[in-house]
C-alpha cells in the first residue's frame, strides 16, 4: 500500500509539472500571438498607406506631427494655402507607436541602414534583422527578455520602396517592425501558479519522505523480528543438539570417572598395605585433579557452546573448529571417523559471532557423520574421512569440510540450504544446513556444496581480518 501511494504521488507530481509547463507554453504561445496580430495589424496599415501613394493631413492638428526631413515633397500647399504634411507608411508607423505608449506594448520601425537615426536599432533589433536577412523564409524573430516580449517582423523591399530605398532589391529584408509587449502580468499570474506548485510539491513531497520513513521502519521491524526469529531458531537448534551432546559429554566422562575410581581403589590398597605417605598422596592427588580438569574443560566447552553470543568479535576459526572437535572427538572415535584437520594459513582471524560460528561448523560435521553412518549401515564404506582445509587468498579464508560419504543427491544439492530440506529422509528435519547459512550469511561469508569424486565438500567463504 505504501510503495503503491507513493508511486501514485510521483505520478502526480509528474502530470502537476507537465500541467504547469503547459500553461507556461500556452501563455508564451497567446503572447506570441498578440504580437503577430499586432505586427500584422501594422503591416496591412502601411500597406493601405503605401497604396494611397501616402496622406497629407492639415499642418497644426497635432503639434508633434512636422514635416519629416528625411522625406523628399514632405509638404505641400492647399488651394486656399494651407499646408499639408506628407505621412508615408515609415512616418504613420512612428505616429502610431507614440499613441501606444501608454498601452502594454509599443511599434518601433527599424533597420540596419535606417536613413532616420530615431529608427537605430537596439542589439535584439540588430540579432532579429540579420537573423531574417539570412533566412529569408522566416517571417518573425522573437526574444523573451525580462518582463517583456520583444517581437520583431521582417519588412522585404516592393516596387513602391524602391523610391527612398533604391539600394536594395526586390525580396530582401529592408528593415522590420519592432513589437515589445509587457509581460509582467502574465509572469506575476505564472509564477502564483509556479508558487501554488512549489507548495503542491513540498506537501507531496513531505509526504513521501513520512511513508518512506514509515516504510523504513516497517521494513527496519520485519528485519529485525526476522533476526530475532533466526536468533531464536539458531538457539533451538543448539537444544536440540543437547541430548545428543550430552551422550558425547556421558561418553567422554566415562574415561576420567573409571580412572578416578581406579585411583581411588589405589590409595585405599596402599593406605592397607601401609605404602601411603606423603609422596604417594600429593601423586594420586595430581593424577586426580588432571582427570577433574579434563571433565571441567568439558563441561565449560560444552556450556559456552551453548551459551548465545551477544557482540561480534574476532577470533582463530581453526581455535573455534578446534573447540568442537573436542567435543566431539570421542563419538567420531566411536562412529570409527577419523578427523583431519590442516591450515597452510598463521592468520585465520575471523570476525563475528563465535558460537553460531561454532554451531554452523557443528551441523555441517554432524552431516557429514550421518552421511558416511548411513554408507555404512549400506555397507559401502568401510571407515569415515572427514578433512578440514583451510586456506585463504588475498580476500577471503576458505574452510572446506571434505567427507568420503558418497556425495549428496543431484535433486537435493540444488536446494541443500532451503529450509527443511534434509537427505535423512524422516530422520532429518531440514533446519541444520539452513542455519548454517544464516549464521555465515550474518558475518559475511557465503557457504556452498558440492560433489567431489568420492563425496561431498561443504566450502565456507569468509572475509578474514588482515
Amino acid at each position: 500500500m505504501t510503495i503503491s501511494t507513493i508511486f501514485l504521488l510521483i505520478i502526480i507530481i509528474y502530470i502537476i509539472n507537465g500541467s504547469y509547463q503547459k500553461q507556461n507554453d500556452l501563455t508564451k504561445e497567446i503572447i506570441i500571438t498578440k504580437a503577430k496580430a499586432l505586427f500584422e495589424a501594422m503591416k496591412y496599415t502601411r500597406k493601405w498607406n503605401s497604396s494611397m501613394g501616402g496622406i497629407y493631413v492639415k499642418d497644426g492638428i497635432n503639434p508633434d506631427v512636422k514635416p519629416n526631413p528625411y522625406l523628399k515633397n514632405n509638404y505641400i500647399k492647399s488651394k486656399n494655402n494651407k499646408t499639408l504634411i506628407y505621412i508615408n507608411p515609415a512616418f504613420m508607423t512612428r505616429q502610431i507607436s507614440d499613441l501606444t505608449k501608454e498601452a502594454d506594448f509599443s511599434y518601433k520601425i527599424t533597420s540596419l541602414n535606417p536613413i532616420n537615426p530615431n529608427n537605430l536599432p537596439t542589439e535584439f533589433e540588430k540579432r532579429a534583422l540579420k537573423y531574417l536577412s539570412l533566412n529569408l523564409k522566416e517571417a518573425y524573430y522573437y526574444e523573451f527578455i525580462d518582463n517583456k516580449l520583444n517581437f520583431i517582423g521582417g519588412l522585404k523591399i516592393e516596387n513602391s520602396c524602391l523610391e527612398c530605398h533604391s539600394e536594395y532589391k526586390i525580396g530582401e529584408i529592408r528593415g522590420g517592425i519592432s513589437v515589445n509587449i509587457d509581460i509582467s502580468d502574465e509572469i506575476i499570474k505564472m509564477d502564483d501558479i509556479k508558487g501554488s506548485k512549489n507548495l503542491l510539491y513540498i506537501i507531496i513531497i513531505t509526504i513521501i519522505l513520512i511513508l518512506l520513513i514509515r516504510l523504513y521502519m516497517f521494513l527496519n521491524r520485519i528485519n529485525a523480528d526476522k533476526k530475532k526469529q533466526e536468533n531464536i531458531l539458531i538457539q533451538q537448534s543448539k537444544m536440540a543438539s543437547m541430548g545428543e551432546m550430552i551422550g558425547v559429554i556421558a561418553h567422554q566422562w566415562k574415561q576420567p570417572l573409571n580412572a578416578l575410581s581406579l585411583i581411588n581403589y589405589d590409595i585405599k590398597d596402599a593406605y592397607e598395605f601401609r605404602d601411603l605417605n606423603e609422596e604417594y598422596m600429593n601423586k594420586s592427588i595430581e593424577k586426580s585433579n588432571f582427570q577433574i580438569e579434563f571433565m571441567s574443560k568439558t563441561i565449560d566447552d560444552f556450556r559456552n557452546f551453548f551459551k548465545p553470543s551477544k557482540e561480534k568479535k574476532t577470533f582463530s576459526a581453526k581455535s573455534a573448529i578446534l573447540d568442537i572437535l573436542n567435543i566431539l572427538n570421542s563419538q567420531f572415535k566411536k562412529s570409527d571417523i577419523e578427523i583431519k584437520i590442516e591450515t597452510k594459513e598463521n592468520n585465520d582471524k575471523i570476525y563475528g559471532f563465535e558460537n553460531e560460528f561454532k554451531q554452523a561448523v557443528l551441523n555441517i560435521l554432524n552431516n557429514a557423520k550421518d552421511t558416511i553412518l548411513s554408507q555404512k549401515k549400506k555397507k559401502l564404506l568401510d571407515s569415515g574421512v572427514i578433512e578440514i582445509l583451510i586456506e585463504k587468498n588475498d580476500l577471503n579464508l576458505n574452510i572446506k569440510f571434505i567427507d568420503n560419504g558418497g556425495g549428496i543427491p543431484d535433486d537435493i544439492i540444488k536446494n541443500l540450504f532451503t529450509p527443511y530440506i534434509t537427505t535423512k529422509g524422516n530422520e532429518g528435519t531440514g533446519i541444520g544446513l539452513y542455519i548454517s547459512k544464516i549464521i555465515i550469511s550474518n558475518i559475511s561469508g557465503k557457504i556452498r556444496a558440492y560433489n567431489l569424486k568420492n563425496g561431498a565438500c561443504f566450502e565456507i567463504t569468509l572475509p578474514f581480518i588482515k
